[in-house]
């Protein structure tokens, strides 16, 4: 169980390993999820425009998207987020 955009793959496909460690890396991976929706938050701010909070994988998922969509777009097409060419240095 957990918020569908931030569930590992691991967890996704049901491969997960019932073990502190598999568990730790699950964390891990939410965490990094998190990361990624404040780091776009503040390079929106730090190119002098109003801060904009963007859902991890957004840009990649329809507007009313099911866990079916993100099984899709982890496991099968293994994508990460989207990083827009404005925030590259």
């Amino acid at each position: 169980m957990g918020t569908t955009l931030y569930m590992s793959p691991e967890l996704l496909d049901c491969t997960m390993p019932l073990s502190p460690v598999g568990l730790l890396n699950c964390d891990l991976y939410s965490l990094g999820a998190v990361l990624w929706e404040l780091g776009s938050m503040y390079c929106h701010v730090t190119e002098g425009a109003s801060p904009v909070y963007q859902h991890v994988f957004q840009s990649q998922l329809p507007e009313l998207f099911t866990q079916s969509d993100v099984v899709e777009l982890v496991i099968v097409k293994q994508l990460t987020p989207g990083i827009p060419p404005s925030y590259a240095p």
